[in-house]
């Protein structure tokens, strides 16, 4: 099954060059707190040298609408994907202030089906599913139960994320079905920086959408 592809905790000119490489189909840019993060200039410089055919997606947490809106329009991003506690009040407000078309994603820590049950009613353009961590919003490197979703699949579009690598990627997609997948440390090398060689053995492995 082809699936839509994002290559997220993008932050330096080299990673530009891979996207540029193997054109995944989102490159996701971190704002929020995190060892991946970018300010706006960095993001905007870096989006500028962005084929134009990979979409960039910004990442907040719990960020003021107003901030989130303002980043968006600066870098040109085309999605915003909230990451940390934003509710149905947080994300219609935030519908008023993005430019137009700018597609809301929202993620979901998964632990059980009732998490997918509620993440559905959400008035958002697409769900991402992520593991869950107690005191981490994202970005652990860590699985969840797969089975969750492959018995309780949302309604809405989703991408998965979670410990995602070259390695595990065709059996999450065989198990669960998404629209797309959503990786950053699986294509990292020891350094903490993406990895060219790792790249290329997911686009070997993943049926594109």
């Amino acid at each position: 099954m082809p699936v839509q592809v994002k290559i997220c905790g993008i932050r330096r000119e080299a990673d530009i060059h891979f996207l540029n490489e193997f054109l995944p189909h989102y490159a996701g840019f971190v704002f929020a707190e995190s060892k991946r993060r970018v300010t706006a200039r960095e993001a905007a410089e870096l989006i500028q040298k962005l084929d134009s055919r990979v979409k960039p997606v910004g990442v907040f947490v719990n960020a003021p609408p107003e901030e989130v809106a303002q980043t968006a329009d600066f870098c040109g991003l085309l999605a915003v994907q909230l990451h940390g506690d934003e509710d149905g009040t947080y994300i219609r407000r935030l519908r008023t202030l993005l430019p137009a078309g700018t597609a809301i994603w929202k993620a979901v820590r998964v632990r059980e089906e009732g998490d997918i049950v509620q993440a559905d009613s959400t008035d958002v353009d697409i769900l991402l599913l992520d593991s869950y961590t107690e005191k981490v919003y994202g970005g652990t490197g860590k699985s969840f139960n797969w089975n969750i979703v492959a018995e309780h699949p949302p309604k809405n579009t989703f991408f998965v994320a979670g410990g995602l690598t070259p390695l595990n990627i065709i059996e999450a997609i065989r198990t669960m079905h998404p629209f797309g997948i959503d990786i950053s440390g699986g294509v990292e090398g020891p350094d903490g920086c993406k990895d060219r060689n790792k790249i290329a053995a997911l686009f070997a492995a993943v049926p594109l959408g």
